[in-house]
């Protein structure tokens, strides 16, 4: 049987790649004349924080504390 990650898994699994290929899409805009990556990098920063985001959104419920 196959290996089927938790939603959890896949969001934490899904914001490093996403931000490779931003980052490396950032590059190409700068390499082609268009704005700089100096201007770009917040894009970087927007990025991880809607990784993090997603990745709470998905992620279940603390069990409930114990009363003793």
């Amino acid at each position: 049987m196959a290996y089927s990650p938790t939603a959890p898994e896949a969001a934490r699994a899904i914001t490093g790649p996403v931000l490779l290929i931003l980052t490396g899409a950032l590059f190409l805009v700068d390499y082609s004349g268009g704005y700089t990556v100096g201007q770009t990098w917040p894009l970087l920063l927007i990025a991880a924080g809607l990784g993090k985001v997603a990745e709470h959104l998905v992620s279940p419920p603390p069990p409930p504390k114990s009363p003793y």
